[in-house]
Order: C-alpha cells, then sequence, then structure tokens
C-alpha cells in the first residue's frame, strides 16, 4: 500500500522542481522618497501600474487624456485605473502612501508592496500629482520604459530618480492660485480650462512662493532643473526562510505519528473536507502515511507550492516525547499559506491535518512571517473513513500488516475514542500501546516562525553570542528550536555548535 520512503523523497524533491519552474508570481516592493527641499513640492499617493507595456496614459506634446487628468489636477487618479484595466484587465495596479496616509511631504517616504506577474506585467507606469498646483504630474510617457521583468521574467531592480526638469504640466488648466490644490485660500473644485497639451514645465511652480499649504508650511520652490524631487525603488521582496518544528505531545506509549508531510501554497488546493469522501490524496497519507498521492495532487493544482516533509531525529515515526525541524525557503508571492498531514499511528486510516487550505496564514501582504502555534488535541484527528478499524490492516502494529485493507466506504469525520482498540498490542516500536486520550489530551504541536540566519542565532538577530547561550542554557534537557543537532534534547552536542558558530552569521 506505501512506497518506500525513498520513492516518496523524490517525488518531493521533482515537485520542488516543477514548481521553481513554474513560478511566475513575484512579489516587488515599490518604495518612494521625496527628496524636494524642505517646504518645497509635495506630491498626491504615486498611483503605479504593472503591465505589459500596451496601455500609454499620456504623450508629450497631445492633448491629456481622462486618466491622466485625473492624476495631475486632483491626484485621485479616478478615471486612470479604469482606463488600465479596459486596456489590460489582467495588470495590476495600486497605490503607495506615506505613513501616516496624506501627501508625501518633504523628506518623507512610503513604500508598498505587490503581487506581480512576471511574464504578463513586466512593465511599470507610473504618475503622481505635484502640490501644490492646478495640473503639475510625475510620469512616464512611454509605457515600455521601465522594464522591471525581462523576457525570461527574471527580476530587473529598478531606480527611478525625478528631476525639477521631470515635472510635467498637464495643459489641462489654467496655472494660478485660483483653484489650486493643497493649498490654503484655494479650491481644488474650481477650474479654469487651458486646452493646452503635455509639457515639461517646474518654473511657474515658483508662483505660489510665499502661500501657505494645506500642511502648514509656507511654500518655496527652490527648485531648478537639475534639483531632485523625487525617486522610486522596485526591489524584488526576497525569499523568506521559515523554520518548523514538530512535537509529539501525547503520553508516553500513546499515540506517535508518520513524518509530516507539508505544503506552503496560495491557499487555493484542499485536499479533504469534512463530511466528504475522502481524496486520494488525503487516503495517500491516513492510511500508509506516505503522502505519495499527496504531493502530485497538490502540484497539479498548485505548480508553485513548496511542499517537503518533516522527519524527527532519528527518522521514522515521531514517538511520544520525540521532536523533528525542517527549513523551507518560500516565495512570499505564492507560498503564504500552510497545510499539513499526518497519518496517527496505529491505525488504519487515523490523521491530523487542515481542512481548509486558508486556516494558516504564514506570510502577511509584505512577506513577513507570521508566527504560527498549531496545537492539534485527541478531538482534532481525523478518521478518513477509507478503511474499516481493527487490527487487521493496522498500520504500526506487531503481527498486523499495512498492505492489508477493508473498505469503510464512509466519509471524512473526527474520532479519537476508537484508538482505545489498540489497547494493549504492541507498536512496530516495541512498546506496548494505551491510548490514554481524552478531548482534552494535547497530542501534537507545529510551530512556524522565520528561521534564524544562522544555527546557534536562537534569538534571530543575525549573530551569535550571550544571548543565544542563554537561550540555550535554559532550554537545556528539554526539547524544541534550542535543539541545534535535532537530535531530540538540548545537550552539550547543541552548546559544541553554539559556540563554534559564534559571533556575525555569514
Amino acid at each position: 500500500m506505501n512506497r518506500p520512503l525513498s520513492l516518496a523523497l523524490a517525488a518531493i524533491t521533482s515537485s520542488a522542481a516543477v514548481a521553481g519552474a513554474h513560478a511566475d508570481l513575484v512579489q516587488v516592493r515599490v518604495t518612494v522618497r521625496n527628496l524636494a527641499p524642505t517646504n518645497s513640492v509635495s506630491f498626491a499617493p504615486l498611483r503605479v501600474g504593472f503591465h505589459n507595456g500596451t496601455y500609454d496614459p499620456f504623450n508629450s506634446g497631445e492633448t491629456p487624456t481622462p486618466a491622466i487628468i485625473s492624476v495631475a489636477e486632483g491626484g485621485g487618479g479616478s478615471a486612470f485605473f479604469p482606463a488600465f484595466m479596459a486596456a489590460q484587465p489582467s495588470a495590476v495596479l495600486g497605490s503607495v502612501l506615506p505613513m501616516p496616509p496624506g501627501p508625501l511631504l518633504p523628506g518623507a517616504t512610503g513604500t508598498a508592496v505587490f503581487t506581480v506577474d512576471s511574464r504578463d506585467n513586466r512593465f511599470f507606469t507610473f504618475a503622481s500629482m505635484v502640490v501644490p498646483s492646478n495640473d503639475y504630474f510625475i510620469g512616464n510617457d512611454s509605457p515600455v520604459e521601465y522594464e522591471i521583468f525581462d523576457s525570461n521574467g527574471k527580476f530587473v531592480p529598478t531606480f527611478i530618480n525625478e528631476r525639477g526638469a521631470d515635472i510635467w504640466d498637464a495643459g489641462s488648466e489654467i496655472d494660478g492660485t485660483f483653484g489650486a490644490a493643497f493649498l490654503m485660500g484655494s479650491s481644488n473644485d474650481d477650474h479654469l480650462d487651458e486646452n493646452g497639451v503635455v509639457g515639461f514645465d517646474f518654473a511657474d511652480l515658483s508662483i505660489f512662493n510665499g502661500g501657505t499649504t494645506a500642511a502648514g508650511y509656507v511654500f518655496d520652490s527652490q527648485l531648478t532643473a537639475k534639483t531632485t524631487v523625487y525617486s522610486i525603488t522596485i526591489e524584488e521582496v526576497p525569499p523568506v526562510k521559515v523554520r518548523v518544528t514538530i512535537e509529539n505531545l501525547a503520553p508516553v506509549n500513546s499515540v506517535s505519528f508518520a513524518p509530516l508531510r507539508v505544503a506552503f501554497s496560495q491557499g487555493i488546493y484542499d485536499s479533504f473536507n469534512e463530511g466528504e469522501i475522502a481524496s486520494p490524496a488525503i487516503i495517500s497519507i491516513a492510511e500508509g502515511g506516505s503522502g505519495s498521492a499527496f504531493f502530485p495532487a497538490f502540484m497539479a493544482a498548485e505548480p508553485a507550492a513548496v511542499l517537503g516533509t518533516i522527519l524527527p531525529n532519528p527518522a521514522g515515526p515521531l514517538l511520544p516525547g520525540g521532536t523533528g525541524v525542517a527549513d523551507f525557503t518560500l516565495n512570499p508571492a505564492t507560498n503564504r499559506y500552510f497545510t499539513f498531514g499526518s497519518m496517527v499511528v496505529p491505525s488504519n486510516d487515523y490523521f491530523i491535518g487542515n481542512d481548509s487550505p486558508t486556516e494558516y496564514l504564514i506570510l502577511d501582504a509584505n512577506g513577513e512571517v507570521i508566527p504560527t502555534t498549531i496545537l492539534e488535541r485527541a478531538t482534532d484527528i481525523w478518521d478518513a473513513g477509507s478503511e474499516l478499524d481493527g487490527i487487521f490492516g493496522a498500520a504500526f502494529l506487531m503481527g498486523s500488516s499495512n498492505d492489508d485493507h477493508l473498505d469503510e466506504n464512509g466519509v471524512v469525520g473526527f474520532d479519537f475514542a476508537d484508538l482505545s482498540i489498540f489497547n494493549g498490542s504492541t507498536t512496530a516500536v516495541g512498546y506496548v500501546f494505551d491510548s490514554q486520550l481524552t478531548s482534552r489530551t494535547d497530542v501534537y504541536r507545529i510551530t512556524i516562525a522565520a528561521a534564524p540566519a544562522c544555527d546557534g542565532d536562537l534569538s534571530g538577530n543575525g549573530a551569535v553570542g550571550p544571548e543565544d547561550l542563554a537561550i540555550l542554557l535554559g532550554a537545556w534537557g528539554g526539547k524544541g528550536s534550542e535543539d541545534i543537532d535535532g537530535d531530540g534534547v538540548v545537550g552539550a552536542t547543541d552548546l559544541a555548535l553554539l559556540l563554534g558558530a559564534w559571533g556575525s552569521c555569514p
């Protein structure tokens, strides 16, 4: 019924390779900075689009479009986003706001993270109103000027520097204190049509010198053609390394567990549902523990998923009191959710796992790790409903062959009480089974956290030093993330490894 562990691990490795080949979604971070002199120009929130290079919101020397007017005259971009979407529905659009939200004042910064298809949305377009003004803005004239992914989907780090000479006048509204935005005593609702064309202009901003801005400072342009006023930095959000620690909390001589099968995904693939017939994917975990159908099913649904197995040390079932640790490197765009499954042994088809694929969000929208602890109790143990419960065909039990099978034709549901039918039987590792489980018994714990920069960096501060030594000594004789060598206990070997790594992490 089971595949050998070596074959299962080979499937995992193969799946991981396929995932890398299909991982077109990338998280990029856009950071903006107002570099203008103190009391000079501010900017409305930056409106951005990641796209295929077809939509062009304006051109120098031409009548401004409604899209660019909605940016240049009011800053809101109310027509900018709909026009973009009409031209390319798959474009990724958004705004970069300072914190706190409002105009980007001199010296201020703002940042936002976007999930982008590196093949469909290779180009970057931006626009922001310059304030105070009537219809001034910054933006790129050519939609293919900024290629942030090359033709192979490889990210191209991008830095955009805007100077005074790069400021545009939309030519849609006559310049003056009447109708100027962000100026005290002037209403942006007022308007005098200019009927001009888009062109460069920064010199006329000096007409606002001496006026008080809506933020309370007295405006002083101070701009020359070479004055740097704005920067945009576009970076790829780097892969995130997480550490998953597992612990069998069940009483001595009670349940053990097959190696934990895990997936980090977009939350699309759902391996099972309560009250429904068990899928082949979850049966491959619940009946044999290998997950031989679990990983291929995941990869078919989500090719960018990161899959793997967490083994105890030494390898084998996770016995009561045992622990296991593994690190995984994740793409923040495609691996934000965590799914797990492990067979409960001895049993015929019992397992632990999460019913909902979006139950455990472990990476936030910015790609930061959300520390997560999953505590499984006896009442969280599932019966797959695929095999009749009993000594015949039970896994991990002396005198029973897991290759034997009696179909149950049931549905997935919670059950732990029937594990008591194995009481008094000898398990495959030699202990006499005694369930001892009640509805409140803790049986399993999964802890997910950012992986330390290096082994021995228990505090996660990028170096191994006195703080880490104190943490290790405080956990002496126990188990968990302080168990650097993964042998199940914090002791002398872990101390030696920590001292050997003393200093800054590489």
